[in-house]
């Protein structure tokens, strides 16, 4: 399954390769072709490996374009953080572990490294321990890394404790408003204005207004009137997009003979809103995670650093309260995560509000 797995993964980013060449999708090839050979000499099996032609050159073509980027932008740019990253990756794959940790070592302590992306580098040296590839290189990296992230964690708490920017974090995940074709009600079109006043009342009792933040994925439904609300309270609003935004409207925004897409940009216009790229931000996903649970913990990290204190956080779930088939990106893990974190939940569920 393991082999499968990273056997289409990697026909996924070498078709974007083959696309438009970055060192972002050059590596990912890179990564699932030595990992795949890794498991063929650690099991004996026989993977399907798709054909990928000069693997060699690619490896030098990634190297020349990270390598670029790094002579060509300033220390304090994010791209010389993916890019040292990228470089570090490559001499895990190709054997040079003192590289390699130099490298991480130079993208770990860049001036513009922040949290997600520390943690997003460990997530791939995550994969490659898990599939045991070369624990001698690999775990120094780990230990780097992680070491990393905790004085990040430490630092930026103690940031945010001793001038934080926002006095409440509120944040929401929910369901879509339906589709006309859905088979099992969730959030059906006749429930939006009932919706609507549950969100506004519970705004009202919390306080939300200026000098608060509010952080949502922005999607048609509950994430677009959480932070219409929001907005109209005078708080300060992020949408964090899960997707490039043309794919985002397709995905999560648009629905035939409804006005979602025209609120969505009509939000988007509005000078207490901003709009984050996940991809921009946080760069390419690690093979095998899904976007919209990276999008949960984004919004939520994100949410707790800002809070600097539980007692600050608050999260609204338009939530038909049924965690079946709900995984990682879903609204049940997402109001899981909240209460761990010491947060106050307020549950808004479509199916047993009254349509007015």
């Amino acid at each position: 399954m393991s082999s499968n797995y990273l056997a289409t993964a990697m026909a996924s980013y070498h078709a974007a390769v083959r696309k438009h060449f970055d060192y972002y999708n050059g590596i990912n090839v890179v990564s699932c072709m030595k990992l795949l050979e890794h498991l063929r000499v650690a099991t004996g099996d026989e993977p399907v490996i798709p054909k990928v032609n000069g693997l060699s050159d690619l490896v030098a073509v990634v190297r020349f374009a990270a390598e670029n980027t790094l002579a060509s932008v300033t220390g304090d740019s994010q791209d010389a953080v993916w890019a040292s990253a990228s470089l570090g990756e490559v001499e895990l794959l190709t054997g040079d572990a003192d590289k390699a940790n130099k490298y991480y070592r130079d993208a770990a302590y860049a001036p513009a490294v922040d949290y997600f992306q520390i943690s997003s580098m460990l997530e791939q040296v995550d994969l490659f321990e898990c599939f045991n590839y070369r624990p001698d290189a690999v775990t120094p990296v780990k230990t780097l890394l992680e070491q990393r992230k905790d004085v990040l964690e430490q630092r930026i708490g103690g940031l945010k404790k001793s001038e934080p920017r926002f006095s409440k974090i509120v944040t929401s995940s929910g369901h879509m408003i339906d589709k006309p074709d859905r088979p099992d009600e969730r959030f059906p079109p006749r429930k939006e204005s009932v919706v609507r006043e549950q969100i506004a009342k519970r705004l009202e009792t919390w306080g939300i207004g200026a000098g608060h933040l509010a952080i949502c994925g922005g999607a048609r439904g509950g994430d677009i009137l959480f932070a219409e609300l929001c907005a109209d309270r005078g708080a300060e609003v992020w949408l964090f997009l899960a997707l490039p935004q043309d794919e985002f409207l397709e995905e999560s925004v648009r629905l035939p003979d409804s006005n979602w897409e025209d609120r969505f940009f009509a939000l988007t216009d509005r000078p207490n809103v901003k709009v984050y790229s996940q991809l921009e931000r946080l760069k390419a996903a690690p093979k095998g995670t899904s976007v919209f649970a990276r999008n949960n913990l984004w919004m939520l990290n994100t949410a707790r650093v800002e809070a600097n204190d539980p007692k600050n956080l608050y999260a609204i779930l338009v939530w038909d309260e049924k965690s079946t088939g709900d995984g990682p990106g879903g609204t049940s893990d997402f109001g899981n995560r909240v209460k761990k974190l010491g947060g106050r939940i307020a549950i808004i569920n479509p199916l047993k509000l009254q349509a007015t």
